[in-house]
């Protein structure tokens, strides 16, 4: 990343991109490498030695804040590490007019089975949850008054309905719903989303 903000071209407003997706990350930025850098040289994705450097300055700071070498190394540390870790190498891509400079560094093999099993994790968890959330609903409704299932009921039907509507609808006083839901809201099996007009009800679970 500090490679493509040292040597990106700052007359162009186009930002460094970075993708990061389950097979590798990709970096890329505005302003190919220099011509005096040959196609197979780029090709191989190894040492890139440039006679014209842009930039100069900043790859100065750079250089003193330890972020970078200012010896063409980049490349070549990447690969290194890339190999030590038993990933394969990175790979360089540009266009002829060279007007970008894209660098994708691959995920190690093992990387596939961590994220499956953060998945397989997250999937089970939220299975888990909804099996919770479902048991508690159900033990509650079997111990609410007829009072509160036909509420329940309304809300099922049009989870927009107001307190007004549902006691028109149930024959109930609005006071009454009012203290309904308020119990039903504190067993968490209703649960009111946005505000109190423009809102609407979920029954959780």
């Amino acid at each position: 990343m500090t490679n493509s903000l040292y040597h990106r071209d700052y007359q162009e407003w186009e930002p460094v991109v970075i993708t990061v997706e389950p097979d590798g990350i990709t970096i890329q930025n505005v302003g190919g490498p220099d011509r005096s850098i040959s196609a197979a040289d780029i090709s191989r994705c190894d040492i890139l030695v440039s006679r014209r450097y842009r930039n100069r300055r900043l790859g100065d700071y750079l250089k003193e804040l330890d972020m970078t070498e200012g010896r063409s190394t980049g490349i070549p540390t990447i690969q290194n590490v890339l190999e030590d870790n038993g990933s394969p190498r990175a790979t360089v891509i540009t266009d002829e007019d060279r007007t970008f400079f894209r660098i994708t560094i691959p995920c190690h093999k093992a990387a596939g089975n961590i994220i499956a099993d953060i998945v397989h994790k997250d999937s089970s968890l939220k299975a888990s949850k909804r099996s919770t959330q479902k048991s508690a609903l159900e033990s509650a409704l079997q111990t609410a008054p007829k009072s509160a299932l036909k509420i329940i009921e309304q809300i099922s039907n049009n989870p927009r309905a107001t307190m007004t509507d549902i006691a028109n609808l149930t024959g109930y006083s609005r006071r009454w719903v009012a203290q309904t839901i308020k119990r039903l809201q504190e067993q968490n099996i209703l649960m009111r989303i946005g505000f109190d007009k423009s809102g609407h009800w979920e029954i959780i679970g």
